[in-house]
């Protein structure tokens, strides 16, 4: 009784908290889509005391509270996530603003303890920080305990104000067991005695029809383990069951989370292998047919339910925006707009039970709003500008302040070439070679003389395999090349050397300095289609990229489009002051410690003419045992930084990140070189960068299994300087868990452990 009571107190709380969230607002001039029904080209929305009261073409007959000029912009009702694992925690406050700016209004817990759930709900709507309306969750119980034992789970979450079970995964192959079907039967009839809605796992078409049969009306994915067939779809649709879709689960992710252009699943892991219970051949290799059995399955049951069966659960914690742009790709494959507005608004309400109340912009219906830029029915991206988000009628997002804000001029953004060693005869990618390899010791250079260039035949670069991606050991092919040796002239004399790929080449030249590169470094980067060279130990950097650009010319009768300086020393500041000497050498660096060579700088270098030419500067550190300390790096970056007009500006050009440093000989491996690429060849400056966790050699680690893939050793994420990487939730590493952070607030969250 006294539990009753002490509900019911936090009901009556709530809804005092709700009523001083509304408020009165107009919004004139803008486009609105109704969300299960036409789109009204030019109108307006009135709001009184948090509710919707008119929606119409044209302009209102009475103005009330707020007047907000949509022109430009498309309202929406405020988007409903069904099925999203978040929980009180460290980082809720960034978690919950993430969703809120983004435009989601309502989100339902997925999963996790009954009691967070609660707490984060009552955070929000207590004004602590600002989210959306969550609906909390609690667990059920699993698949080992009797009927009755979950018929009293059921009524335990009831008691505690709850109204939704975590999700319940039934085994998709060959289909739930006897006692599953027992435990889901008893769950659903006790919750609808309880009104606790009974949200269930069943990612295969077995699954879903006999747990469908039991009862279950809430299926939180759509079948990924085969087709559906017509009249399976037909018989979910008529029990009025609604599936979440998730139909990207089985479709890579590129460029979203890690800029190396490699697909990755929705954990950030390589694609397909390391999707979770993926689907794998008679060899055990994974299949990747998860990406068209949701695809196909999602339009069938939406076809068979006449566009009401499909609504929108992410499942993941990426950042909100990246995660509804992958599920919008995946989305506009099978549907309109129109239809993908539906699954996001008043399906995935339909799906909560909240029909009555939210999901369409009508008269009477409580005013979660989202205004974005633009038109999605035209371009789908405008979907993901969110301009202006309204919960109960108040404005708890407003971005129009900053939208028309100057752009950010420096000085050496006045100043900025062209980036790429552009010339007019520019290499294109697999341009091939215009002379014999063995024709170049009789070309005549300035910088030297060839004196060795002999043909290697094409070879293979073992692959290890990789505990964070589920990867078996391999091979990667190393094309035919030309290896040559010039003899530098002048003082100091030395040696350069280069690999310079017959076939398949990028058009792109990379440097290694500190000394020759060996043989494995030299084939890792030929197998990604670079020409490469190294000079000896000394050789100055300046005099190696001449050289080498020549022979290149010499050999393709084209220069490289990009050049670029890998360079792992004690020591970055010498490096950097002999770039800044010779701007037009490079287009980018990367300069940091791997393997156990830590890199330092001691002074605070000057490399101004080469940011102003717009060359990009990664550095890192970390990722072995040997590897310089944090405060060492970032001191040195500071000082950079304050020549530069401070780590903002620096930013433009030059981005540190401090990767962890490896224990008892396992190590932190990214790919830095792939993240600069994307930075000079496409703009896309770098925030994060993965890095692989690899554990010591001879360890011996249990590969992961279950449901949810967890790797043992896995991908960390590391954040540009002086952003930090925090974890969501201890235990696991993959890049999903991560949020990066200021270190003032990263401190804060640690104080509170």
């Amino acid at each position: 009784m006294k539990r009753f009571k002490l509900v019911l107190l936090a009901g009556i709380a709530l809804a005092m908290a709700q009523a001083g969230w509304a408020q009165d607002a107009t919004i004139v001039g803008v486009r609105i889509a109704i969300g299960d029904g036409p789109v009204i080209q030019n109108g307006h929305i009135v709001v009184q005391n948090g509710r919707i009261v008119a929606v119409g073409p044209g302009r209102p007959a009475q103005i009330s509270g707020t007047v907000i000029d949509g022109s430009g912009m498309t309202a929406l009702p405020g988007l409903v996530d069904g099925h999203k694992h978040i929980n009180s925690g460290r980082l809720e406050k960034e978690q919950m603003a993430d969703l809120i700016e983004n435009g989601f209004t309502t989100v339902l817990s997925g999963g996790g303890p009954a009691e967070g759930n609660l707490t984060l709900v009552q955070h929000i709507d207590s004004g602590l920080i600002n989210g959306p309306n969550v609906i909390a969750s609690g667990a059920a119980g699993g698949f080992n305990q009797t009927p009755d034992q979950t018929r009293e789970r059921v009524r335990a979450l009831a008691a505690q104000g709850i109204h939704h079970t975590g999700e319940m995964a039934t085994t998709p192959e060959p289909g739930p067991g006897a006692n599953e079907i027992a435990v889901l039967t008893a769950a659903v009839e006790e919750g609808k005695k309880a009104g606790v809605q009974v949200n269930v796992h069943s990612v295969s078409t077995p699954a879903m029809v006999a747990s469908t049969r039991a009862g279950v009306r809430h299926q939180v994915h759509l079948p990924n383990k085969d087709f559906m067939s017509f009249e399976d779809a037909a018989y979910i649709a008529s029990t009025g069951t609604i599936v979440l879709d998730l139909i990207s689960f089985g479709a890579p992710i590129i460029d979203v989370y890690q800029r190396d252009n490699l697909p990755r699943f929705r954990t950030g892991l390589l694609w397909p292998e390391s999707i979770a219970g993926s689907n794998r051949d008679s060899q055990g290799r994974a299949t990747g047919t998860e990406g068209a059995y949701t695809l196909i399955n999602a339009r069938r049951l939406w076809d068979a339910s006449g566009g009401r069966a499909i609504g929108y659960g992410s499942d993941q914690n990426y950042p909100v925006h990246d995660v509804l742009e992958h599920e919008l790709k995946s989305l506009m494959v099978m549907f309109s707009m129109q239809d993908i507005v539906r699954i996001l608004t008043i399906n995935t309400a339909t799906y909560l039970g909240l029909q009555n109340e939210i999901g369409t912009i009508t008269p009477g219906k409580r005013a979660d709003l989202v205004l974005v830029q633009g038109n999605p029915f035209e371009d789908f991206h405008d979907l993901l500008k969110t301009t202006v988000v309204l919960k109960a009628g108040k404005t708890v997002v407003d971005k129009r302040t900053s939208r028309n804000a100057p752009p950010v001029t420096t000085a050496a953004a006045n100043t900025v070439m062209p980036a790429g060693t552009l010339t007019a005869q520019m290499a294109r990618r697999d341009q091939a070679p215009a002379i014999a390899c063995t024709q170049l010791p009789k070309v005549k250079l300035a910088q030297g003389r060839v004196t060795t260039a002999q043909e290697a035949a094409a070879s293979t670069l073992p692959v290890p395999a990789s505990y964070a991606y589920d990867r078996r050991a391999g091979e990667a092919p190393v094309p035919a090349r030309c290896e040559v040796t010039v003899r530098r002239a002048g003082k100091p004399a030395g040696n350069v050397q280069l690999w310079l790929p017959n076939t398949g080449w990028n058009a792109n030249l990379l440097v290694f300095g500190g000394g020759p590169a060996d043989a494995k470094s030299a084939s890792a980067a030929l197998a990604k289609g670079y020409a490469v060279a190294s000079g000896d130990a000394g050789s100055p950097v300046h005099d190696v990229a001449v050289t080498a650009k020549a022979v290149v010319a010499a050999y393709y009768s084209a220069s490289p489009r990009y050049a670029y300086l890998e360079s792992r020393t004690a020591d970055i500041a010498p490096t950097l002051a002999a770039v800044n000497a010779n701007p037009g050498d490079f287009d980018g660096l990367v300069l940091g410690a791997q393997d156990g060579a830590p890199a330092a700088g001691a002074v605070a270098t000057d490399i101004s003419a080469f940011a102003a030419r717009g060359g990009k500067t990664i550095e890192y550190h970390g990722g072995a045992g040997a590897a310089v300390p944090a405060d060492t790096a970032s001191r040195s970056y500071d000082g950079v930084a304050a020549r530069s007009g401070g780590v903002e500006q620096t930013r433009d050009f030059y981005r540190l990140f401090l990767a962890p440093n490896g224990q008892s000989g396992d190590t932190f491996k990214g790919e830095w070189l792939a993240a600069l690429e994307e930075w000079v060849q496409r703009g896309r400056a770098p925030n994060v960068v993965l890095v692989e966790h690899t554990p010591a050699p001879n360890t011996q680690v249990q590969r992961p299994a279950g449901v949810v893939f967890q790797p043992p050793f896995g991908v960390r994420t590391v954040c540009a300087y002086p952003m930090v990487a925090m974890t969501i939730a201890q235990g696991t590493e993959t890049p999903e868990q991560y949020l990066c952070v200021t270190p003032a607030r990263a401190a804060e969250v640690a104080a509170t452990r």
